[in-house]
């Protein structure tokens, strides 16, 4: 058998290759893996109705009003630091309410997108009021 002659040249060659293969396989893999961590994966609402309430939600039974038809002109005269109650003679009840240490309201509006409040705990006072378009999109619509 002949011995094959591979000069220190040609060996020195291969080593940096296989070396920079591998350390390119390892950042291709590093890399992937902080994408698949970091990856956020989007949420399909299509299916979402107004009627579904969350496991942890307290039951809320819509008022009578409930498939009443609001707009955004409905909540032109609502102020910051109105309380609960002058806000319900003006729109009426909200569809639905969540929260914890700060309540929620929700206001179906006719176009399926929605009108947030939120209140203290104690419904004392407006605190936020936005428009929750159904592109996702949120408008402040309180005068700071």
């Amino acid at each position: 058998m002949k011995k094959l002659k591979i000069s220190k040249k040609k060996v020195s060659i291969i080593l940096i290759i296989f070396v920079i293969v591998v350390i390119l396989i390892t950042v291709v893999f590093v890399v992937e893996e902080a994408r698949n961590k970091n990856h956020v994966e989007e949420v399909d609402n299509s299916e979402f109705t107004w009627d579904q309430t969350p496991e942890w939600a307290v039951p809320y039974d819509p008022p009578p009003d409930y498939n009443r038809k609001l707009d955004l002109n409905n909540f032109e005269s609502i102020k910051k630091g109105d309380n609960f109650e002058e806000i319900v003679s003006v729109v009426g009840n909200p569809n639905r309410i969540s929260g914890s240490g700060v309540s929620i309201f929700d206001y179906r509006l006719e176009d399926n997108s929605y009108v947030q409040l939120n209140f203290f705990a104690d419904f004392s006072n407006l605190q936020v009021m936005v428009h929750v378009q159904k592109d996702g999109t949120i408008k402040n619509l309180l005068d700071d």
